[in-house]
């Protein structure tokens, strides 16, 4: 029992430290000081993996400042590890930065799945996802048109 407990505490104590230095990273973030925010998000990824926020934040910080192979394959961490429920947009930026790449069936399979989401969960019509609901439908209109 003291070793579950101690492990916890561990555990407990690396997420704090994810969550304290996620902060930060938000606000270099906010600041667009994207190299700022990329350092303490891989810092906090460090502490505790498993902190999705953190990883789509660091996707993010990536793209905002044009690295789109490492914003990519954060973003496809997420939905690998079933998280797109929770972060959406992960999987419209994934397909809209592989449209650009000219990875169109991966694009249209990304946009599909993002619209079906937002769908299924009734968040299409929301302000936050309307127009990245409109966005993605446009392209996959274009996609299927070709």
């Amino acid at each position: 029992i003291f070793l579950a407990f101690s492990s916890l505490a561990q555990t407990n104590k690396k997420e704090a430290v994810a969550i304290r230095v996620t902060l930060i990273g938000d606000a270099y973030l906010a600041s667009e000081s994207f190299s700022q925010a990329i350092y303490h998000y891989k810092k906090a990824l460090s502490a505790y993996p498993g902190y999705v926020k953190t990883q789509f934040q660091l996707a993010q910080s990536y793209r905002l400042s044009s690295q789109l192979d490492s914003a990519a394959f954060h973003y496809q961490a997420i939905l690998d590890d079933k998280q797109d429920l929770r972060y959406p947009m992960a999987r419209y930026y994934l397909g809209m930065m592989q449209l650009d790449k000219n990875e169109f069936h991966s694009a249209h399979n990304n946009l599909v799945k993002f619209n079906q989401l937002l769908t299924e969960q009734k968040l299409h019509d929301l302000e936050r996802y309307r127009d990245f609901f409109e966005q993605a439908q446009t392209e996959i209109d274009k996609l299927e048109s070709e």
